[in-house]
């Protein structure tokens, strides 16, 4: 008897429900009426919704190392009144693939997205002006990810072996990529660099194995050692004819790229290859028409 009541038991707890996360999960402070977010039981599991408000006060920051090895948490809300996500906050959230950042947010610190390795896609919004070193450091299946205009610089490490990464747009504030940004990303194949980028730090895109074309839209910035070792075999430096001394001289290496100069720039060929598109498009619809 006793060993069925164990296996009915054992049976039981198979399909019960897994531990819910919700708002007993987390600790809080507040301070001066507002609600910073500071810890949640790592036992929690599936989705958190974060309230707008606790206790009558509205939440507006997430604390350092706040869901530090919550890894069985798979989506995060942050409330709209959030303004700030501090340091490490999501660190080694193994099983965290969506999350939601509000338009409040205008800083993202050091460290927050370390490790979370199911993390596929996310996108900041344009209130945020500034993303921590090392902030999306080994999330290995971020396959896209949308970095807004208001950010001026790709901080240390910042996609450090994100090694699903296959594409990447650099906004045209951004003025520097620092160290290791995007070292052992080895699913990047092209990137552009736009010209208002003036540096690009040691190892920047260090060990991006089928990295084989980087546009540059501006003159040559400043490059530290490595930046562009153990890319793709052949990799090529495209630049305008504009600005091609600053590179040297075409079928010569530059950094361990082979220059190669274009007719004209990238913005150009996109907007005719657009207004190509566009009169191929009136053209078969004034035939359909007819």
């Amino acid at each position: 008897m006793k060993l069925l009541q164990v296996l009915l038991a054992l049976f039981a707890c198979t399909f019960l429900p897994l531990y819910a996360a919700d708002l007993s999960d987390l600790s809080y402070t507040t301070t001066g009426g507002k609600v910073t977010i500071t810890a949640c039981n790592t036992a929690a599991t599936g989705e958190l919704v974060i309230l707008n408000t606790i206790e009558g006060n509205p939440v507006t920051s997430i604390g350092t190392f706040a869901f530090k090895d919550c890894s069985s948490l798979t989506s995060i809300t942050i409330p709209d009144g959030v303004n700030s996500v501090g340091l490490g906050v999501f660190h080694d959230c193994a099983s965290l693939t969506n999350i939601t950042i509000p338009d409040g947010v205008i800083s993202i610190g050091d460290y927050t997205f370390d490790n979370c390795s199911s993390l596929t896609g996310i996108t900041i919004p344009d209130s945020v002006t500034s993303i921590g070193d090392w902030a999306f450091y080994n999330c290995t299946n971020l396959t896209n990810i949308t970095i807004p205009d208001s950010v001026t610089s790709l901080g240390l490490g910042l996609f450090h072996d994100c090694t699903s990464l296959t594409s990447i747009t650099i906004p045209d504030g951004v003025t520097s990529i620092e160290n290791d940004a995007f070292f052992q990303c080895s699913s990047l194949t092209s990137i552009t660099i736009p010209d208002s980028v003036t540096s690009i730090g040691e190892r920047a895109f260090g060990y991006c194995t089928s990295l084989t074309s980087i546009i540059f839209q501006g003159a040559a910035p400043t490059v530290g050692i490595n930046a562009f070792s153990d890319v793709a075999d052949g990799a090529e430096a495209i630049v305008t004819i504009e600005v091609k001394a600053s590179f040297g001289v075409s079928g010569e290496k530059w950094n361990n790229l082979t220059v190669r100069s274009s007719a004209a720039s990238p913005q150009l060929l996109e907007v005719q290859l657009a207004q190509m598109t566009a009169e191929r498009d009136a053209a078969i619809a004034e035939r359909d028409a007819a």
